[in-house]
């Protein structure tokens, strides 16, 4: 249960607006470059999509990217979709209890949510996660997560399980 959990040691610092633009340009100018899927396909169910093609085949889909590049490209796509469609914010989280650790993230405006978009993605390229970025838009519009304290950063993607299987 999540009453008896203690909460981890986290600051956050946000992202500067320049910063911001900057990464959006160079992701934007790689969303072009992404495999072409059907022209019906929901924005994140293209990157989803694309992440997991990569993570079965082993392959970088994007002839002439490097690997950082395009984990970066697509956590930078996916963490402005949801600033956009949920009034998320980017933002810098340091975890104390594992050494001071910062990555970058978006956070709900409570800061009861987080998702760490380039950590998660790679941990799907190591086989450490199955590739569920399609499900947040729905878990996030459904009562399927529960309330946490504000500032408590829970990772979505920890907790997020697919319910219907890929195929």
């Amino acid at each position: 249960t999540t009453e008896n959990r203690q909460p981890m040691k986290i600051t956050e610092t946000p992202v500067d607006s320049k910063s911001l633009a900057d990464l959006t340009s160079f992701a934007n100018g790689i969303l072009e470059m992404l495999p072409k899927r059907d022209p019906d396909s929901e924005f994140l169910d293209v990157i989803d999509q694309t992440l997991y093609d990569w993570q079965q085949s082993g392959a970088n889909p994007v002839e002439g990217v490097e690997e950082d590049d395009l984990i970066y490209a697509l956590g930078v796509l996916w963490g402005n979709h949801l600033v956009k469609e949920h009034a998320w914010r980017w933002a810098d989280l340091t975890f104390h209890e594992f050494n001071d650790w910062t990555g970058r993230a978006v956070v709900s405006e409570s800061g009861s949510l987080s998702i760490l978009p380039f950590a998660y993605i790679r941990e799907c390229l190591d086989g450490e996660d199955e590739v569920k970025i399609s499900a947040v838009p729905v878990a996030l519009r459904s009562n399927v997560i529960p309330e946490f304290p504000p500032g408590t950063f829970e990772n979505v993607m920890r907790g997020l399980q697919r319910i219907v299987p890929r195929g």
